[in-house]
């Protein structure tokens, strides 16, 4: 574990390296492969990162792992989901479905723009998220 610790700052939380997400506590650090991850859900202050093993809490938030993620085809579908695209296996007007069988929830603000990047995703081209002016 030591030697995570040591690729993190100091003020680091979370660091992607191109196939993993490395996320530290004040005592454990893990090494989560981004395929292997569902999505992520904020609870509490925490997020849980489920994948297809485990669930994983860590102290972070959702704006920070969405920034991390963003170009590995996960998309933010509800104000506490961030959504793996890959692991999606049916769509319906209010909610997806994951191949683990969790569904979850589409928020009428994500709605739009979520249908358009999956569009994209399906047929193979990069997603490009919008870009949303705060204040």
């Amino acid at each position: 574990m030591n030697c995570f610790m040591q690729q993190l700052n100091k003020n680091d939380r979370s660091l992607y390296d191109g196939q993993y997400l490395i996320c530290c506590d004040q005592t454990d650090c893990f090494r989560i492969p981004i395929q292997t991850i569902l999505y992520l859900e904020s609870k509490n202050y925490m997020v849980e990162v489920h994948t297809i093993d485990t669930i994983y809490s860590i102290r972070i938030t959702l704006k920070e792992l969405e920034n991390l993620l963003v170009s590995k085809d996960f998309f933010r579908v509800h104000i506490s989901y961030l959504v793996n695209l890959h692991h999606i296996i049916h769509t319906s007007k209010s909610e997806i479905e994951l191949d683990n069988g969790d569904k979850i929830k589409i928020s009428r603000t994500h709605k739009n723009d979520f249908y358009q990047a999956f569009r994209t995703f399906i047929h193979g081209s990069p997603i490009s998220v919008p870009h949303v002016p705060i204040g």
